[in-house]
């Protein structure tokens, strides 16, 4: 076949090797001058991602929809390697209306957390980031259908309990969720659900729960590991809670005032 064009160059000649313009040229029989501007010539097994880490601040100086706008108002799309990160600055929140996490996707992380110096690998107390959403009547945290990894670290959230059957911290619709180092604690055993994962896949890790009803709950075909929670206070009627769901239990867990579990329709829990 006659006339120039470029040559088939040995893979393990160019991979990680710089290239000059003049050798490029060469290479190429000066057919090609549109890679005369790359420096190096990389096979895609040695290209590498760096960690890309994005930061929504909230503070308690914000308002409901203040807080809800910074939330709704940031890049959806996690890149694989990224992590976004939504810091909620020390104090107590007190908003009038559920808090939203709905509809990140990508292959990165999503993280919800609270005072990032906290062990969320230890049980406590004592978070410095307190969600109280006792003032109104529904869920006061709300995670639902996220593609991603998602990891809520370090809250305390007080749901409404009183005469209704909110959540503290709802999952729905999440494929690898993680919660750690929370605390979960309501007004009234008689009602509600401190940690509910529904339709979605994880662990929840080193949480407590106090004064609800159903501690920690796999919902419609959740299947989540429980390992080193327990309760504190006022003991909720139920610890674990799988309707629809399978949770399996490692290490320490909460117990129950009325029981340890509340099974129904299926539901499985296996310590």
């Amino acid at each position: 076949m006659g006339g120039k064009g470029l040559q088939i160059v040995p893979e393990d000649a160019l991979i990680g090797t710089d290239v000059t313009a003049a050798e490029l040229e060469e290479l190429t029989d000066g057919s090609d001058t549109s890679l005369h501007n790359h420096a190096t010539l990389y096979q895609p097994l040695n290209i590498t991602y760096s960690v890309l880490i994005r930061t929504v601040n909230l503070t308690t100086a914000m308002s409901t929809a203040e807080l809800q706008a910074a939330i709704d108002g940031a890049n959806h799309y996690i890149a694989p390697g990224e992590t976004l990160i939504f810091q909620f600055a020390d104090g107590t929140y007190s908003p009038t209306a559920t808090i939203n996490f709905y509809g990140f996707y990508g292959g990165g992380v999503l993280r919800i957390q609270g005072n990032a110096s906290e062990n969320h690998l230890a049980l406590h107390t004592n978070q410095a980031v307190i969600i109280d959403g006792t003032g109104f009547d529904a869920n006061t945290i709300q995670i639902l259908y996220c593609s991603c990894t998602v990891l809520v670290r370090n809250m305390k959230v007080t749901p409404e309990t009183t005469s209704t059957f909110r959540t503290g911290i709802r999952i729905q619709y999440c494929p690898i969720i993680e919660i750690s180092g929370c605390y979960i604690m309501g007004e009234s055993a008689s009602n509600g659900y401190g940690v509910a994962i529904d339709n979605a896949q994880g662990k929840v890790e080193y949480t407590y729960v106090s004064t609800i009803n159903r501690g920690i709950a796999a919902l419609n075909s959740a299947v989540i590991t429980c390992n080193t929670n327990d309760d504190t206070g006022t003991q909720p009627a139920y610890g674990y809670a799988s309707i629809s769901g399978i949770i399996f239990v490692a290490s320490t867990r909460p117990t129950g005032s009325t029981a340890d579990e509340f099974k129904a329709s299926g539901g499985q829990v296996f310590a």
